[in-house]
């Protein structure tokens, strides 16, 4: 009897180590790795911008603008405007993770447009809607949540890893000297 109880355990004990390695694989996000803070910038840079011409696009088309503009009070994912907005956010974080990570830039798609219908829903409330204002609305809450913040790493500095110079490992935090340093390196050398 208590062989089988101590079999029990480990079975136990084995299963629940496999879950808690799923639910680690489950909160995973991508790395991209660069090899310089030039090649960092230069994809941010280009997100930001075609963030802006499609945003601005969307607003443009009269149809969908008028479509979105009927339907803000209960905006959902069925509304032209949004699937084209879901699509394209959607196709531009594959581009970040050079297509690798599929799972995560949808998931991540559905929280920013959530995210944008929910700050649409507000601007409504607060004032009339017009085509600028939604449009810089999209803007700020994508540049907020993907490549801005004054406090804390914003999504693509999470993702984002460089070889630090001193130590080779890849760090998602590097400080730019003459080289790329780390912070730990950072601290240890000056």
């Amino acid at each position: 009897m208590e062989l089988l109880a101590q079999t029990c355990k480990v079975l136990y004990d084995k299963r629940w180590l496999d879950k808690m390695k799923e639910f680690d694989t489950l909160k995973r996000h991508p790395m991209i790795k660069f090899d310089n803070l030039y090649e960092y910038f230069n994809k941010v840079t280009n997100f930001q911008t075609n963030v802006k011409n499609k945003a601005q696009d969307l607003v443009d088309d009269d149809n969908l603008f008028q479509n979105l503009h009927i339907n803000i009070e209960w905006l959902n994912d069925d509304i032209p405007f949004i699937k084209k907005l879901h699509m394209f956010l959607k196709n531009e974080l594959l581009k970040m993770t050079n297509n690798t990570e599929s799972k995560w830039c949808a998931a991540t798609a559905i929280i920013t447009v959530n995210s944008i219908k929910g700050a649409l829903k507000g601007l409504n409330l607060c004032s009339r809607v017009f085509k600028n204002n939604v449009r810089d609305m999209i803007i700020c809450v994508i540049f907020a949540i993907f490549s801005t913040s004054d406090k804390y790493q914003c999504i693509f500095d999470k993702i984002s890893y460089m070889e630090c110079y001193t130590c080779k490992k890849l760090v998602s935090n590097i400080l730019h000297m003459d080289k790329l340093i780390c912070e730990t390196c950072i601290k240890t050398e000056y």
